[in-house]
Formats: structure tokens, sequence, C-alpha cells
């Protein structure tokens, strides 16, 4: 769940904020209505990359394969393809 609040009301409610953090709840701060940061629980060491690397691999398999000539590095730097 998050919450938007104002820039003030997060420096005078900081305690409060940072419990509510610990708690899994995440916070975004404006300032005159936009967006200038996001507090939240820090995700546990590896969790994010796993969640990264299962979205690449799921995009991945979704993708049609495109079936090209042979090429060899040398091909890509002499401009011969």
């Amino acid at each position: 769940m998050r919450k938007t609040i104002s820039a003030t009301d997060a420096k005078s409610k900081l305690p409060t904020i940072f419990q509510d953090v610990a708690d899994g709840h995440c916070y975004l701060v404006t300032i005159h209505g936009r967006a200038i940061a996001q507090i939240g629980p820090v995700a546990p060491s590896g969790r994010l990359a796993l969640a990264a690397r299962a979205a690449l691999l799921a995009r991945l398999e979704r993708q049609t394969i495109i079936r090209t000539s042979a090429w060899t590095r040398d091909d890509l730097y002499n401009g011969d393809r």
C-alpha cells in the first residue's frame, strides 16, 4: 500500500513513517503536488535481482526468433554485411 505525503508532513512525522515502512508500507513524498521521492522497505538481498531476471526471461520467451544469415565479428567491423 502506497501513501502520498507532503515533504513538510514527512519531515514532522518521520518516526511514524519509519514504523509504517518497517511494517511494509510505502510513501510517495511530494512538494507542491509533484512527486519527488519514494520511501519504502528495502528488498531482501537478491530478491529484486531475482524478480528482474524472471521478468527478463519471461519477456525473452515471448519474443519471436529471427533467423539471419551467418556472420562474424569481423563482418560487423568491416562492413561486409
